[in-house]
């Protein structure tokens, strides 16, 4: 989630490639949406999983795959859809799991065992140790593209909003947790009423390693053995950790929005 704004520049195939890589984006979507619904199957035949989980996790992980779809051809111009993207797609995957949990969870106000517990904290811990990996993979091994980098900042901002929400259904703070996933959104959306706020910013290490923290920190959140005022506290952290960058961010904005050159961002 390095970046608050889209700064994609269109790729280029040619037809054959475009083809190709049309047609593996699809299989890949295809089997990992194949995956999600074996585990949906799995999680209702041991747990009191039915209806909900299946539907907000199928929903989800529908929605990023219409988009994927549509937008690859356009900022991958590649042949390939890659391993970087592969990985980013299971985080996606995992992140719709989460979802259907806290959605069943808060549906029928269920108190999860302590198996079922761990197992999504574990997915929580999976999700957010691959954001290294596919970046890993995309400077190693490839391929690199536009799409790729916004893939990854988006599948961010989803783990990070779906474990906010899941901390608030788990009754580990009050209401107020989910501003951590919700505040990229707000950010977004009022770039539609502040149109400097879409001006984009160079990279930022200190944006990373936030983004990195709140990952860390959601994914200890949601672990049965953290609650109370130690729930609080990291809760409590993680906000204002993410508003800093935030506020950091768009006083970096605001003292630019009439410049036009680009200066750095602490």
């Amino acid at each position: 989630m390095e970046n608050r704004q889209s700064t994609l520049v269109h790729g280029h195939v040619d037809r054959r490639q475009g083809r190709a890589l049309y047609r593996q984006t699809v299989g890949v979507v295809a089997a990992a949406g194949f995956c999600l619904m074996i585990a949906n199957v799995y999680a209702s035949s041991v747990a009191t999983f039915g209806f909900v989980a299946a539907l907000t996790s199928t929903a989800i992980y529908l929605t990023v795959s219409a988009i994927i779809v549509s937008r690859i051809l356009a900022f991958h111009p590649h042949s390939v859809f890659g391993w970087p993207n592969t990985v980013t797609l299971a985080r996606t995957v995992l992140a719709a799991l989460i979802a259907g949990y806290a959605a069943e969870v808060s549906h029928w106000t269920l108190q999860p065992s302590s198996h079922l517990a761990w197992t999504f904290a574990g997915m929580a811990v999976l999700a957010v140790s691959l954001d290294g990996l596919d970046g890993l993979l995309a400077r190693r091994v490839g391929p690199r593209s536009a799409f790729g980098a916004r893939f990854d900042m988006e599948s961010d901002a989803l783990v990070i909003l779906i474990l906010s929400v899941l901390a608030f259904v788990l009754d580990k703070t009050g209401p107020w947790v989910v501003l951590i996933g919700l505040s990229r959104y707000v950010f977004i959306g009022a770039a539609y009423l502040w149109p400097w706020l879409s001006r984009p910013m160079p990279p930022s290490l200190r944006r990373k390693g936030v983004c990195a923290l709140l990952g860390i920190l959601l994914s200890g959140l949601v672990m049965p053995v953290v609650d109370g005022t130690f729930a609080v506290i990291i809760a409590a952290s993680a906000l204002g950790l993410n508003l800093m960058s935030f506020a950091i961010d768009i006083v970096w904005l605001s003292r630019n929005r009439a410049g036009t050159d680009v200066q750095s961002v602490p």
